[in-house]
C-alpha cells in the first residue's frame, strides 16, 4: 500500500513531466513559426523574381514597339500612292514605301494619286426668284369718325409690292383682315373695329420685286 510521501513523490513527478511536456509543445509551436516565416519570406522573394522578369519583358516589348514605330512606311511618293493586290482573293490590298518594299509574286501592284484632276464645271442653275430693291416703309394715318367696323386700304408709292403691314390700334379693338388686296399688290387691306372715334396708323412695308 503506498504512504502519503510516495502519493506527494509521485504526483510531483506527474507534475514536473507535464510541465516538460507543455515546454516542448510551446517550442515546437515557435519552431514551425519560424518555418512558416521562412517560407513567405522565400515565396515574396520568388514572386518578386518572376515580377521583376515580367517587367524586363514588359520593357523588351515596348522597345521593340518603338523600333517597329521608327521605321514606319511612306506609301505616298510625290503625291502617288502605293499598293498591292492579291487578285486571287479580290479583297485583299495593302499600301507599301516603294523605296523599301515591293509586291509579292501572288501579287499585282497598283498606284492611285490622293488628288485626282479637276472635274468639268457643272451645268448652270435655274435662274432664281426676283430679289427685292428700294425696300421702305411707309406710314399712314386714318382718322376714324366712330366706332363699329371699318376697312382701311393704302398703296404703296411708285408701283412698289405692298409685303406687310404693320398698325396701330386703340385699346378694345380688333383686326379681322390684313393682307394684300386681292388683284392688286401694291395695295394693303386692314379690316377692324374701334370703341370709339380714333386716328389709326398703318405701317406699309414696301418693296420692288423686279
Amino acid at each position: 500500500m503506498m504512504n502519503w510521501h510516495t502519493r506527494e513523490n509521485l504526483t510531483r513527478l506527474l507534475a514536473d513531466v507535464a510541465r516538460r511536456f507543455d515546454s516542448a509543445a510551446a517550442a515546437a509551436r515557435i519552431a514551425d513559426r519560424r518555418t512558416m516565416r521562412r517560407r513567405r519570406r522565400a515565396g515574396g522573394a520568388a514572386r518578386g523574381a518572376i515580377v521583376a522578369v515580367a517587367l524586363g519583358a514588359s520593357a523588351l516589348a515596348l522597345g521593340g514597339t518603338d523600333a517597329s514605330a521608327a521605321t514606319a512606311i511612306n506609301p505616298v511618293q510625290d503625291g502617288v500612292v502605293h499598293g498591292c493586290f492579291r487578285a486571287a482573293t479580290g479583297r485583299h490590298l495593302r499600301v507599301i514605301d516603294p523605296i523599301t518594299g515591293a509586291c509579292k509574286s501572288d501579287e499585282a501592284a497598283l498606284q492611285w494619286r490622293q488628288k485626282g484632276p479637276k472635274g468639268k464645271p457643272g451645268e448652270q442653275g435655274a435662274p432664281g426668284l426676283p430679289g427685292l430693291s428700294e425696300y421702305e416703309v411707309v406710314p399712314v394715318d386714318q382718322p376714324i369718325p366712330a366706332a363699329g367696323g371699318w376697312v382701311f386700304e393704302a398703296a404703296c408709292p411708285n408701283g412698289k409690292t405692298a409685303l406687310g403691314g404693320g398698325y396701330t390700334l386703340p385699346a378694345g379693338s380688333s383686326v379681322t383682315e390684313s393682307h394684300p388686296r386681292a388683284g392688286d399688290q401694291t395695295v394693303w387691306r386692314l379690316a377692324f373695329t374701334v370703341p370709339g372715334a380714333t386716328t389709326i396708323t398703318l405701317f406699309l412695308q414696301c418693296a420692288r420685286t423686279q
